[in-house]
Protein backbone atom coordinates (compact mmCIF):
# COMPACT_ATOMS: atom_id res chain seq x y z
CA UNK A 1 0.00 0.00 0.00
CA UNK A 2 1.46 3.34 -1.00
CA UNK A 3 1.46 6.78 1.22
CA UNK A 4 -0.97 8.21 0.00
CA UNK A 5 -3.20 5.42 0.10
CA UNK A 6 -2.37 4.59 3.65
CA UNK A 7 -3.02 8.26 4.53
CA UNK A 8 -6.72 7.93 3.55
CA UNK A 9 -7.02 4.79 5.31
CA UNK A 10 -5.73 6.51 8.55
CA UNK A 11 -8.52 9.14 7.82
CA UNK A 12 -11.44 6.38 7.66
CA UNK A 13 -10.08 4.72 10.65
CA UNK A 14 -10.01 7.84 12.94
CA UNK A 15 -13.43 8.97 11.53
CA UNK A 16 -15.18 5.00 12.23
CA UNK A 17 -12.82 4.95 15.73
CA UNK A 18 -14.66 8.86 16.75
CA UNK A 19 -18.26 7.36 16.14
CA UNK A 20 -17.38 3.81 17.78
CA UNK A 21 -15.77 5.16 21.01
CA UNK A 22 -18.85 7.88 21.16
CA UNK A 23 -21.36 5.39 20.93
CA UNK A 24 -19.73 3.17 23.81
CA UNK A 25 -19.49 5.94 25.71
CA UNK A 26 -23.61 6.63 25.26
CA UNK A 27 -24.39 2.60 26.03
CA UNK A 28 -22.31 2.98 29.00
CA UNK A 29 -23.81 5.94 30.15
CA UNK A 30 -27.80 4.82 29.34
CA UNK A 31 -27.39 1.07 29.67
CA UNK A 32 -24.68 0.64 32.97
CA UNK A 33 -24.80 4.06 34.75
CA UNK A 34 -28.57 4.49 33.57
CA UNK A 35 -27.77 8.07 33.16
CA UNK A 36 -30.22 10.34 31.29
CA UNK A 37 -28.21 13.19 31.08
CA UNK A 38 -27.69 15.69 27.91
CA UNK A 39 -25.02 14.21 26.68
CA UNK A 40 -26.96 10.86 25.72
CA UNK A 41 -29.40 12.96 23.70
CA UNK A 42 -26.76 14.56 21.63
CA UNK A 43 -25.25 12.84 18.83
CA UNK A 44 -21.42 13.38 17.07
CA UNK A 45 -20.61 14.97 13.88
CA UNK A 46 -16.97 13.99 13.22
CA UNK A 47 -15.20 15.98 10.11
CA UNK A 48 -11.60 16.85 8.41
CA UNK A 49 -10.46 19.49 8.33
CA UNK A 50 -8.35 20.14 5.11
CA UNK A 51 -5.90 21.98 6.93
CA UNK A 52 -1.99 21.37 7.67
CA UNK A 53 -1.59 22.49 10.56
CA UNK A 54 -1.52 20.20 13.69
CA UNK A 55 -4.87 20.99 15.68
CA UNK A 56 -8.02 19.14 16.49
CA UNK A 57 -11.50 21.37 17.74
CA UNK A 58 -14.49 19.83 19.76
CA UNK A 59 -17.73 21.78 20.10
CA UNK A 60 -21.32 21.37 21.34
CA UNK A 61 -24.42 23.32 20.33
CA UNK A 62 -28.08 22.11 19.56
CA UNK A 63 -27.78 18.63 21.11
CA UNK A 64 -24.93 18.17 18.28
CA UNK A 65 -21.51 17.12 19.61
CA UNK A 66 -18.82 18.58 16.59
CA UNK A 67 -15.22 16.95 17.03
CA UNK A 68 -12.86 18.20 13.50
CA UNK A 69 -9.33 17.28 13.28
CA UNK A 70 -6.62 18.53 11.05
CA UNK A 71 -5.67 16.45 7.97
CA UNK A 72 -1.88 17.99 9.13
CA UNK A 73 -2.16 15.35 11.83
CA UNK A 74 -2.46 12.27 9.97
CA UNK A 75 -0.33 13.92 7.10
CA UNK A 76 2.26 15.48 8.90
CA UNK A 77 2.55 12.40 11.73
CA UNK A 78 2.24 9.77 8.84
CA UNK A 79 5.57 11.69 7.14
CA UNK A 80 7.39 11.89 9.99
CA UNK A 81 6.86 8.15 11.45
CA UNK A 82 7.42 7.32 7.79
CA UNK A 83 11.30 8.78 7.48
CA UNK A 84 11.92 7.41 10.80
CA UNK A 85 11.22 3.80 9.86
CA UNK A 86 12.86 4.37 6.59
CA UNK A 87 16.09 5.58 7.87
CA UNK A 88 16.08 2.78 10.84
CA UNK A 89 15.76 0.79 7.57
CA UNK A 90 18.77 2.45 6.31
CA UNK A 91 21.07 2.16 8.63
CA UNK A 92 20.36 -1.83 9.45
CA UNK A 93 21.50 -2.45 5.43
CA UNK A 94 24.32 0.10 6.50
CA UNK A 95 25.03 -2.15 9.41
CA UNK A 96 25.12 -5.51 7.31
CA UNK A 97 28.33 -3.32 5.02
CA UNK A 98 26.14 -4.73 1.54
CA UNK A 99 28.21 -1.43 0.20
CA UNK A 100 24.78 1.01 0.67
CA UNK A 101 27.00 3.83 1.73
CA UNK A 102 27.35 3.80 -1.98
CA UNK A 103 24.04 4.55 -2.91
CA UNK A 104 23.90 7.61 -0.58
CA UNK A 105 21.01 10.43 -1.65
CA UNK A 106 18.76 7.48 -3.40
CA UNK A 107 15.87 5.41 -1.83
CA UNK A 108 17.11 1.83 -0.72
CA UNK A 109 15.29 -1.22 0.79
CA UNK A 110 16.13 -4.73 1.22
CA UNK A 111 14.24 -7.93 0.57
CA UNK A 112 14.37 -10.93 1.96
CA UNK A 113 13.00 -14.06 3.25
CA UNK A 114 12.63 -15.05 7.00
CA UNK A 115 11.95 -18.61 8.36
CA UNK A 116 9.37 -19.46 11.84
CA UNK A 117 10.32 -22.21 14.09
CA UNK A 118 8.49 -24.88 11.91
CA UNK A 119 11.05 -23.78 9.24
CA UNK A 120 7.89 -21.75 6.94
CA UNK A 121 9.30 -19.40 4.63
CA UNK A 122 7.68 -15.30 4.92
CA UNK A 123 8.98 -12.70 2.22
CA UNK A 124 9.26 -9.32 3.93
CA UNK A 125 10.22 -5.97 2.40
CA UNK A 126 11.44 -3.05 4.03
CA UNK A 127 9.03 -0.47 2.43
CA UNK A 128 6.17 -2.73 3.46
CA UNK A 129 7.40 -2.51 7.21
CA UNK A 130 8.55 1.09 6.85
CA UNK A 131 4.89 2.22 5.93
CA UNK A 132 2.87 -0.18 8.57
CA UNK A 133 4.98 0.76 11.80
CA UNK A 134 4.75 4.64 10.18
CA UNK A 135 0.51 3.84 10.44
CA UNK A 136 0.79 1.65 13.36
CA UNK A 137 2.81 4.81 15.15
CA UNK A 138 0.31 7.45 13.39
CA UNK A 139 -2.86 5.58 14.87
CA UNK A 140 -1.73 5.67 18.28
CA UNK A 141 -1.42 9.78 17.73
CA UNK A 142 -4.15 10.57 15.86
CA UNK A 143 -6.57 8.39 18.35
CA UNK A 144 -4.96 10.26 21.50
CA UNK A 145 -6.17 13.96 19.45
CA UNK A 146 -9.33 12.49 18.79
CA UNK A 147 -9.76 11.14 22.39
CA UNK A 148 -8.57 14.01 23.94
CA UNK A 149 -11.35 15.99 22.06
CA UNK A 150 -13.80 13.33 22.63
CA UNK A 151 -12.73 14.14 26.45
CA UNK A 152 -13.89 17.87 26.14
CA UNK A 153 -17.36 16.60 25.12
CA UNK A 154 -17.64 13.72 27.48
CA UNK A 155 -16.60 16.04 30.42
CA UNK A 156 -18.57 18.93 29.95
CA UNK A 157 -16.39 21.50 29.00
CA UNK A 158 -17.77 22.56 25.63
CA UNK A 159 -21.38 23.19 26.94
CA UNK A 160 -20.00 24.98 29.96
CA UNK A 161 -18.32 27.38 27.35
CA UNK A 162 -21.39 27.16 25.55
CA UNK A 163 -23.50 28.48 28.35
CA UNK A 164 -20.99 30.99 29.00
CA UNK A 165 -23.45 33.91 27.15
CA UNK A 166 -20.49 36.23 27.50
CA UNK A 167 -18.02 34.00 25.18
CA UNK A 168 -18.34 34.59 21.59
CA UNK A 169 -15.73 30.69 21.54
CA UNK A 170 -18.04 27.86 19.41
CA UNK A 171 -15.21 25.36 20.22
CA UNK A 172 -12.04 24.94 22.61
CA UNK A 173 -8.85 25.76 20.56
CA UNK A 174 -6.12 23.08 21.19
CA UNK A 175 -3.66 26.38 20.83
CA UNK A 176 -3.68 29.64 22.18
CA UNK A 177 -1.75 31.98 23.66
CA UNK A 178 -1.79 32.57 27.39
CA UNK A 179 -2.15 36.37 27.06
CA UNK A 180 -5.28 35.78 24.90
CA UNK A 181 -8.33 35.73 27.24
CA UNK A 182 -11.22 34.59 25.25
CA UNK A 183 -13.40 36.74 26.51
CA UNK A 184 -15.01 35.59 29.88
CA UNK A 185 -13.00 32.59 29.78
CA UNK A 186 -9.46 32.34 30.87
CA UNK A 187 -6.40 31.05 30.16
CA UNK A 188 -6.21 29.02 33.53
CA UNK A 189 -9.95 27.87 33.04
CA UNK A 190 -8.79 26.59 29.21
CA UNK A 191 -5.23 24.92 30.14
CA UNK A 192 -7.50 23.06 33.02
CA UNK A 193 -9.57 21.60 30.75
CA UNK A 194 -6.58 20.74 28.49
CA UNK A 195 -5.32 18.80 31.60
CA UNK A 196 -9.00 17.25 32.47
CA UNK A 197 -9.53 16.38 28.46
CA UNK A 198 -5.90 14.36 28.85
CA UNK A 199 -7.13 12.29 31.56
CA UNK A 200 -10.27 10.69 30.17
Amino acid sequence: MDRVTMKEALYKDIENRAQAIYQQYQYLMQKVLKSNTNSTKSQLKFYLIEDERLNGKSGHKNNVDNIGINTGVIDKFFDYFYDFAKKRSEEFIKAMSLGADEIDGEEISYEGIVFDNNGKAKAIDSKVIDVSLASLLNTFVARFILTHELGHLLNGHCEYISAKQSSNMQYIPMFYRDADKINSVSPLDIRTMEMDADAL
